[in-house]
């Protein structure tokens, strides 16, 4: 019968088989995971293309859905814009401290034959302790001495109390020990010479000879105008 309304069987199956290809194209993709979503694919998953290399769509197809082996500029222009990261700010640094060196010098007093500061002298180390805590590696000599009345060897001595009463009494204000340096030097080297005096009037004239001599120098922070 079906061979006298369609002429030979060959022929028909030949027919048969193109209308199959064709439903095929149309056909609705497997649903796996790793298939792209909008596009028709075959049993292994590769998407099925028309005879000119065309990726065929399904119904659903989106331009949203297009991928870059089938539609590379579409699928270009959908790709999102990069996140781009606002860098931290970080705080400038704190501007450097200029140091610069400064060199004092002070003389504390002391009264006839004591190793005991006078107000005048407490006074002044006042001063230069609170120098020092406003400086950076401060170093400072302490020297001791004494008027030229009584022998060598106990004006030796007494120039050296009086030299530790100032290190004592810096150590008080806070001044840092290893600063300091202490040294005695008696009666050697005085300041004030008082020739043909006596008595009382000796002993008054040669007061700036019982003196400490204090010399230190330290760095002093300044700001940078430049900063």
């Amino acid at each position: 019968m079906f061979r006298n309304m369609f002429g030979d069987t060959p022929r028909l199956s030949r027919v048969g088989a193109g209308l199959i290809t064709g439903l095929s194209l149309l056909a609705v993709p497997a649903a796996q995971a790793d298939e792209p979503s909008g596009y028709v694919t075959d049993s292994p998953g590769t998407i099925v293309r028309t005879d000119f290399g065309e990726c065929v769509h399904t119904s659903s197809w989106k331009e949203g859905m297009a991928i870059m082996e089938c539609e590379p500029k579409l699928a270009e222009a959908n790709r999102p814009e990069p996140e781009t990261e606002v860098a931290a700010m970080e705080p400038e640094p704190e501007p450097e401290p200029v140091l610069r060196r400064i060199s004092l010098s002070s003389d504390t007093y002391f009264e006839f034959d004591k190793a005991e500061l006078t107000q005048e002298g407490k006074d002044k180390l006042g001063d230069i302790a609170r120098t020092l805590k406003q400086s950076r590696d401060p170093s400072i000599r302490i020297v001791g001495h004494t008027d030229q009345i009584g022998s060598e060897e106990y004006n030796l001595k007494l120039s050296r109390e009086r030299a530790q009463v100032v290190e004592r009494y810096l150590l008080e204000q806070g001044v840092p020990a290893q600063a300091l340096e202490v040294q005695a030097m008696g009666e050697a080297n005085p300041v004030k010479q008082c020739e043909g005096m006596r008595g009382q009037a000796l002993i008054d004239c040669l007061g700036p000879n019982r003196r400490t001599d204090i010399e230190f120098s330290a760095f002093e922070v300044v700001e940078d105008p430049a900063r």
